[in-house]
């Protein structure tokens, strides 16, 4: 199978990628670090440097059977709209994409998924990841839409994957 791989270059994206390569699968790799795309595709899996917004997907989605999206801003702190331009925009533009080719699509999400918007100033802050007191991100709802995408699913929950 061929499969690309987003988010190479961060931690889950990099096994990810390594463990498929590993078990025979074609796989390219995308991310924005070099360095850490050459020691990937030492490891087996074709790099591509890509910046996801505004991305190609026509020419990323060429002979590709398979995604798994796993690129993401992850951090603790930042503006609405840079969480927006980079994890709601182009997972919405790659969802619809995958399902206009038929290609099958695995999204992998972040905890920075889960956060609320404090004050007037556009900042998104964490709360603490109590069930009762997270609810998804408002981003991840207008961006990621059955509809929108026309698609058909149910998200899969599972636990949180720490490394280094």
């Amino acid at each position: 199978m061929t499969i690309l791989v987003t988010g190479a270059t961060g931690f889950l994206g990099g096994v990810t990628a390594r463990e498929l390569a590993r078990t025979g699968q074609a796989v390219t790799g995308l991310g924005r670090d070099a360095h850490r795309g050459a020691a990937l595709e030492a490891d087996g899996v074709r790099f591509m440097a890509a910046d996801l917004r505004g991305a190609d997907w026509d020419a990323l989605l060429r002979g590709v059977e398979g995604v798994v999206h796993a690129a993401a801003r992850s951090t603790l702190w930042g503006h609405a709209a840079d969480f927006h331009a980079d994890n709601v925009a182009p997972s919405a533009a790659l969802a619809r994409a995958c399902a206009v080719r038929g290609v099958r699509l695995v999204h992998v999400s972040t905890p920075s998924g889960w956060w609320r918007v404090s004050g007037g100033d556009g900042h998104a802050s964490h709360a603490i990841l109590r069930p009762r007191a997270v609810r998804p991100a408002r981003c991840a709802h207008d961006g990621l839409r059955g509809d929108d995408a026309r698609l058909q699913g149910s998200p899969l929950r599972g636990a949180v994957a720490v490394g280094d």
